[in-house]
């Protein structure tokens, strides 16, 4: 049973005389503690994960990266933003409740949105700088600040 639905169900326990009342404040004392120090581990793993996990694709990606024709390349461009996308549906749909998975799917999406930008840009030779990369990247990952709610 999930910690809500017991927090819910406890009076009904008292009621009946499953449980007295004094046990019942302990398990809402249990289960209303703030997060624990394991919980913001895992976050920050879970941080750290997927962004090394999106920036290993690239560096391996790059490697190789003259060798390969042109369609290739734009498949391999668009091929971690597709990734990326399925694992915030993913998350948003299975794992929405942990943060974990939010924060690590986000910052991975967030990579591949700037790394597909960043190839297309290269294999079509458009010309700009680093202010209007990072424009383009900071408008195409606006939607990362809503919909996953993900902080990072």
């Amino acid at each position: 049973m999930s910690a809500p639905r017991l927090i819910e169900s406890l009076p009904d326990l008292v009621r009946q005389d499953l449980i007295s009342a004094e046990q019942a404040d302990r398990i809402r004392a249990q289960y209303d503690r703030p997060q624990q120090q394991g919980d913001r581990l895992l976050l920050l793993f879970s941080i750290l994960g997927g962004t090394l996990i999106g920036l290993g694709l690239i560096l391996l990606v790059a490697h190789n990266w003259e060798d390969l024709s042109r369609p290739v390349r734009i498949g391999f461009s668009f091929h971690p933003l597709a990734i990326g996308q399925g694992l915030v549906l993913f998350t948003l749909l299975r794992r929405a409740h942990d943060r974990g998975w939010r924060e690590g799917s986000s910052l991975f999406l967030l990579f591949a949105v700037g790394a597909c930008i960043a190839l297309i840009s290269q294999i079509f030779h458009i010309p700009g700088g680093m202010d209007s990369f990072l424009f383009a990247w900071s408008l195409l990952i606006v939607v990362l600040l809503c919909v996953p709610g993900s902080n990072a």
